[in-house]
């Protein structure tokens, strides 16, 4: 289903919420990562960019067990230049600035505790907050990877200074 491309500038950047870029769920049964994004997109690096929606939104929805995440890295974007063959990723993770620490005599997670449990999730990243791509026009084939799953493919035509 094609997603008219003027709603991804409305796209809640880092966010978990549903939107109307999101990708659809599958169902209850169904496992893996899904992602949909526009087809260009300014690079942040641009000023005064016609119609900069503030970052390059991949808008995607996850649906792993808890077994498979609590194993993994976080959730991974990974953008490969098509032309040059390079490969830039970056772990979608936040610094939390209060952090807590578990209360004295709290048992630590045990995944085989969720054994059979999945757990899903809609996600709105920007893709250059995480992701460090050079400051320079480009097309990018991006996935995603988490919990051993590995998204679909977009391709972004980024325009650069």
């Amino acid at each position: 289903m094609a997603i008219d491309e003027r709603l991804f500038e409305q796209v809640p950047l880092n966010t978990r919420e549903r939107t109307a870029c999101s990708p659809a769920n599958p169902g209850p049964k169904w496992r893996g990562i899904l992602i949909q994004a526009p087809s260009r997109a300014w690079h942040p690096a641009v000023a005064g960019a016609p119609k900069k929606p503030g970052g390059i939104p991949i808008c995607g929805l996850y649906t792993l067990d808890m077994a498979a995440i609590a194993a993994s890295p976080p959730l991974t974007l990974v953008a490969l230049d098509v032309q040059r063959k390079e490969a830039f990723r970056g772990a979608v993770v936040d610094k939390d600035p209060s952090p807590e620490e578990p209360r004295p005599g709290e048992k630590p997670f045990n995944p085989a505790d969720y054994r059979g449990v999945a757990t899903s999730s809609y996600f709105n990243p920007d893709l250059a907050k995480y992701v460090k791509l050079p400051p320079r026009s480009a097309v990018y084939e991006v996935f995603a990877e988490y919990g051993g799953a590995v998204s679909n493919r977009v391709t972004i035509q980024v325009l650069g200074p």
